[in-house]
């Protein structure tokens, strides 16, 4: 759930900030149209059924102006798609305070429930996408959503872990 409560908060911090709306690229992916201006990564570590410790990595493009031509997805950065200089600190306060927010709804077992349905809305990919998956397990396919035993599994972390 890690993933899916950073891509909320820094989409909602995007959008407060700058503007723009952000597609979710589950797992890990920003996207403004067809470009990628950011990223997330997740580690962490459990003991048994409890997560130990978290680290949570949120990259976002805000004044890069030129990219790689070889990339997988073109990217872009939130200057280049607002047309005007962002407030890199005004973006920090913003996700620091989604992030808060997010997490808090992490450990509301009543909130928790709401963050896979948040996250397919705020997302043209987890319905009906045609996706391909590169590597040892490669395949291609349509995606369908989320079921309720996606994320049964999955046990909110104490407020101590958060």
């Amino acid at each position: 759930m890690l993933p899916l409560i950073a891509g909320l908060a820094a989409a909602s911090a995007i959008k407060q900030v700058s503007g723009l709306s952000v597609d979710l690229r589950w797992p890990n992916d920003l996207l403004i149209g067809p470009r990628k201006t950011g990223g997330i990564l997740v580690e962490a570590r459990t003991e048994g059924d409890k997560i130990a410790y978290a680290v949570v990595g949120i990259g976002i493009n805000v004044h890069q102006q030129e990219f790689a031509a070889h990339l997988a997805t073109p990217a872009t950065s939130l200057d280049q798609e607002s047309n005007r200089r962002i407030s890199r600190q005004a973006l920090l306060i913003a996700l620091l305070k989604s992030l808060e927010r997010e997490a808090t709804a992490l450990v509301d077992p009543v909130a928790a429930e709401t963050i896979p349905k948040r996250v397919e809305q705020a997302s043209t990919w987890v319905r009906d996408r045609q996706v391909e998956v590169h590597g040892p397990q490669a395949c291609t396919g349509l995606t369908a959503g989320w079921t309720t035993k996606d994320f049964s599994s999955s046990t909110p972390p104490t407020d101590s872990s958060v």
